[in-house]
């Protein structure tokens, strides 16, 4: 809820609850969307906020409701999980490198150094985009090998503890070297992703987004895929993994009905392919016993 709170507080926290009406909703609906929030994001945000309104919230609901401008509509997707091939694609794209051609820098070249240890924590500990901008350092027990997520889009999210794998682990050392030599200590209370860029950083605040890094390695890698995919690839592994329910709820936080329904379909389908393998395993041995016997006679 802190959540949406703080977007509704962002375009109608100057208003008393009185004066907020269905107007008031429209636009903040038409707001968010320019914002490039998804609409499933924005309905629930409006939902809260009706909440809070209590008996003026229900006469908005009941008029949009009947309008048909209650809940913005929007497809279901239920994510994608990425192939090998394609995490190791982003890994490449997304290794820093400023190689020269023909004695110029290659522009394209990948230069940012926040969007390889951003995409290895959505994709060895599950983080959501907006988990990761809000990580701290304080968050990080290298010693212990743990992460400690801070505030998260649901309750179930915020706090959960999560090991850190060695790939993992490799990376976030390797990015603090840098992260001390050219911004500064990794206090505890610095953010682990700050703002601004070279020259300019302000540990203080939380890096805005990633878009543009990810944007870049997306195309160089030649992948078709959000940056929230790579969550869902995770999470995906997991359950490849034979992980269960109550293991992937506690590392990934919360994951609805559906979504676990979809990803329980990927790992009965995991577990038929292994079954698989062992008849065809089986059979290949059974072939091969008439020709043993022969040579035995």
């Amino acid at each position: 809820m802190k959540y949406c709170i703080e977007h509704l507080n962002a375009h109608l926290g100057d208003l008393m609850l009185i004066e907020i009406g269905v107007d008031s909703v429209l636009t903040y609906q038409k707001a968010r969307l320019t914002e490039k929030a998804s609409p499933k994001t924005i309905n629930e945000e409006v939902m809260v906020l009706l909440q809070i309104m209590r008996e003026m919230g229900d006469l908005i609901r009941v008029k949009m409701r009947r309008d048909k401008t209650l809940k913005l509509a929007y497809e279901e997707f239920e994510g994608k999980a990425l192939t090998a091939d394609e995490v190791k694609a982003l890994y490449d794209a997304a290794t820093v490198n400023e190689p020269e051609l023909d004695g110029k820098r290659d522009l394209k070249a990948t230069r940012s150094e926040m969007i390889l240890p951003a995409i290895s924590l959505a994709l060895n500990a599950t983080l959501r985009d907006s988990e990761v901008k809000g990580l701290t350092w304080d968050r990080l027990n290298f010693l212990k090998g743990i992460l400690t997520v801070g505030r998260s889009k649901t309750a179930a999210g915020t706090g959960r503890t999560i090991p850190i794998n060695s790939e993992l682990r490799t990376i976030l050392e390797d990015y603090r070297a840098w992260y001390e030599e050219k911004i500064g200590p990794a206090a505890p209370e610095s953010y682990v992703f700050p703002y601004g860029k070279s020259r300019q950083w302000d540990p203080s605040r939380p890096v805005n987004s990633f878009k543009t890094a990810w944007e870049n390695v997306r195309e160089k890698a030649k992948v078709q895929a959000r940056f929230h995919d790579l969550r869902h690839t995770a999470i995906t592994n997991l359950c490849e993994s034979g992980a269960s329910e109550e293991t992937i709820r506690a590392i990934a936080g919360h994951v609805s009905h559906r979504m676990l329904q979809h990803y329980a379909h990927i790992r009965t389908e995991a577990k038929r392919t292994a079954l698989e393998a062992i008849v065809s395993r089986d059979k290949g041995q059974e072939s091969k016993q008439p020709e043993a016997v022969k040579v035995a006679s």
